[in-house]
């Protein structure tokens, strides 16, 4: 089992009249030890995602030593049970360089979706099955966001990289984009896109296409939400968060949460989930890996909670209910190094999905 330590703290925001370089005061509290539910599902979970009464999450699945196939496990946490989606993709070998690519998950009111190796398939979440499936122009899938059978996809490494899927009409249609986007969402009749070169959010208009605002931010913004009180941005550079004004596309909070005073890069903030009362980040120190969850209220925007959990990365956080779901930050396949080349690995190392309380 992993522990986990809690650190309570108090934090105070920046307003866009204080000075940006200044530090948010940070009292710590108390740190209290607990230990974390374990959910072992046998894959390394992946973007784990809150929808339809249940945790979702991606993983290749199968025997560990033989060929193994892309599903989407779900998770009812009151229940302990959960369902392997197959997702009617070729198995394959899973080695240093071979496995399924996954950009992750995404839901809307009716079905669930997800881009696995340069294709968007939508999943009945009652029925538990592949409704359909749509081809994805080439690049790298890295995210995507849904809305009414509108889904909308991160392509790295493409000129035209923000691709749009219309299930209702099968469209797929790719507009021109930066190489930098690193995630994005959708809310207020636009999608909210983070440049991570170029150190901005870019606001397309969700009916053209067209980038309608640039709106400067912390160096290398990450993780993007769209929420009643505005546009939510991680910065991975500064360790800090950053709220955007729909109306006037501006920034007009900022909370640092990292250790340091100057920004220095010693603390990324990354992962970022929203709630009705809570804002969920996780944190990763630069040289030792640490990863750090800091729920703040929403309310506020004061730090009420710290939950480190060891090294690693954290890319998606989940909420169902009262509690939070990680990925294990060290998970990994294993290999033996004496094995030829061309042969299947020896071991895999499948690891739990983190249950913590928000």
């Amino acid at each position: 089992a992993t522990t986990l330590a809690i650190v309570l703290a108090i934090g105070t925001a920046c307003s866009d009249d204080d000075d940006p370089d200044a530090a948010n005061p940070t009292t710590t509290v108390a740190t209290t030890p607990i230990e974390p539910t374990e959910h072992d599902l046998g894959i390394e979970p992946y973007a784990p995602l809150a929808a339809f009464d249940a945790v979702w999450t991606i993983g290749n699945a199968g025997d560990p030593a033989a060929r193994r196939a892309p599903a989407v496990v779900r998770l009812d946490p009151d229940a302990g049970t959960e369902h392997d989606v197959a997702l009617g993709i070729e198995p394959r070998p899973i080695g240093p360089e071979d496995g399924s690519w996954f950009g992750g998950l995404a839901a809307d009111d009716s079905f669930l979706y997800v881009v696995v190796d340069r294709a968007l398939v939508r999943v009945d979440p009652q029925a538990r099955k592949v409704d359909a499936a749509w081809d994805l122009p080439d690049g790298v899938p890295c995210c995507l966001v849904a809305a009414d059978g509108i889904v909308w996809i991160l392509q790295q490494g493409s000129e035209r990289g923000l691709v749009r899927v219309d299930t209702h009409t099968d469209d797929v249609e790719a507009f021109a984009a930066p190489t930098g986007l690193k995630n994005l969402a959708v809310g207020a009749d636009a999608v909210w896109v983070t440049d991570v070169d170029g150190g901005v959010v870019l606001r397309y208009d969700s009916e053209s296409g067209d980038v309608v605002a640039t709106i400067p931010v912390l160096p290398r913004p990450a993780q993007v939400s769209v929420g009643d009180d505005g546009v939510w941005v991680t910065s991975q550079a500064a360790g800090a968060l950053q709220r955007i004004d729909v109306e006037t596309d501006e920034v007009v909070d900022t909370i640092e949460l990292g250790a340091t005073a100057d920004f220095d890069e010693s603390v990324e903030a990354f992962a970022l989930t929203l709630t009705d009362d809570a804002i969920v980040v996780a944190l990763h120190r630069l040289g030792d890996d640490a990863a750090t969850i800091v729920v703040l209220d929403r309310a506020t925007a004061t730090v009420r909670a710290r939950y480190a959990i060891g090294g690693g990365f954290v890319h998606e956080i989940a909420v169902l209910g009262d509690a939070m779901f990680v990925g294990e930050p060290y998970s990994e396949l294993f290999y033996d190094p004496d094995r030829p080349p061309e042969s299947e690995p020896t071991g895999w190392d499948p690891a739990p999905l983190l249950e913590l309380p928000l």
